[in-house]
């Protein structure tokens, strides 16, 4: 929820929700952008997107669940592969949200079976796949767009490693949007904490939340 209320939707953007599944943060990204509501106004679009068909069907039912008609038909959704998906669409969209699988430690930590599949090298891989992610949600930003880059994971290779890569992959294009860590606590999640590129909300200071990592950063025109 707080990567999709960074991304800070207007209701003409053309949006972008790459790992959508299993949907609420496209219910967040739908309220904020005011699909369906705003009847004079020019509405913009929510494109969710979820690769594995099991979890893409489970988002079909929570959007037909939560939004009405008019709303519904402004939100479509895909089953792409998100690394390749600025191969389709390049540089045409206005926020892109990458809440990118991870090794969310704190699943793990709560579940046997996951802890038996940990392990360092699946971080590495992780942090590879979200890389590729994060590049393909940059390169379909329309130049001044915005991209959410988001985890639920501990490890910095994850987090900040991704996001240096990208900056550095970027260039003069991108810049990084300093997030306020005092707003995740004003909006009821908890105290976040800045790290190098980006805001960290723990479970320690944030009555058990977390973790959720996310950095902004803005593709220059």
């Amino acid at each position: 929820v707080e990567a999709a209320m960074a991304l800070a939707p207007m209701p003409d953007d053309r949006v972008l929700d790459l790992c959508a599944a299993p949907g609420g943060k496209s219910l967040v990204i739908a309220s904020s952008m005011r699909l369906g509501l705003d009847e004079d106004a020019d509405e913009g679009l929510l494109v969710c997107n979820e690769r594995s068909s099991a979890r893409r069907a489970r988002l079909h039912r929570v959007l037909d669940a939560h939004l009405d008609e008019r709303a519904r038909a402004r939100v479509r959704v895909t089953g792409h592969d998100a690394s390749r998906w600025a191969l389709h669409e390049p540089a045409s969209y206005d926020r892109v949200l990458a809440d990118v699988p991870c090794s969310s430690e704190q699943h793990v930590l709560q579940s046997q079976a996951a802890l038996k599949e940990w392990s360092r090298s699946r971080s590495k891989r992780l942090a590879q796949s979200a890389y590729a992610i994060a590049c393909a949600g940059f390169d379909a930003l329309a130049p001044g767009g915005r991209l959410v880059y988001s985890t639920c994971a501990l490890a910095p290779a994850e987090n900040d490693g991704v996001v240096g890569r990208l900056l550095k992959r970027a260039g003069e294009e991108g810049r990084i949007v300093q997030s306020d860590p005092k707003l995740s606590s004003q909006r009821g999640v908890g105290a976040g904490e800045a790290t190098a590129f980006g805001c960290h909300i723990l479970p320690d200071t944030s009555g058990g939340r977390g973790p959720i990592y996310y950095a902004i950063l803005e593709r220059i025109a």
